[in-house]
């Protein structure tokens, strides 16, 4: 896990660039077009804020299932999901918050598919 102070110049600049998404995963856009997908975490000790990285991507959709995945699973570890209506519920939401940050990345001009 790098923690932000610990970025490397080229990791620094593009988590400036970050989305964040549900205050608990973050899409990182570097230069050459791939994505980052972390969760965001609190050190207990300092209260410091760092991303802890999941997966890296050459493709948006690519994210994009993976995202809805962790999303999902994350729900109904937590008990949020106990129906079927609401695990499609949960899906539909994923899906709208994760495009959603896409968009945002696509504006600030990653362009890989």
């Amino acid at each position: 896990m790098m923690k932000h102070e610990e970025a490397t110049p080229e990791m620094a600049e593009a988590m400036a660039k970050r989305v964040d998404i549900d205050l608990a995963f973050t899409i990182i856009p570097k230069k050459n077009g791939d994505l980052i997908l972390a969760e965001i975490k609190t050190d207990k000790k300092t209260n410091t804020q760092y991303c802890s990285t999941l997966a890296a991507f050459q493709t948006k959709f690519g994210l994009a299932s993976e995202f809805i995945h962790r999303f999902v699973d994350r729900a109904i570890w937590a008990k949020r999901v106990t129906s079927a209506a609401a695990m499609r519920n949960e899906y539909n939401r994923a899906t709208d918050l994760v495009f959603a940050a896409i968009v945002k990345i696509t504006q600030q001009g990653v362009i890989n598919g």
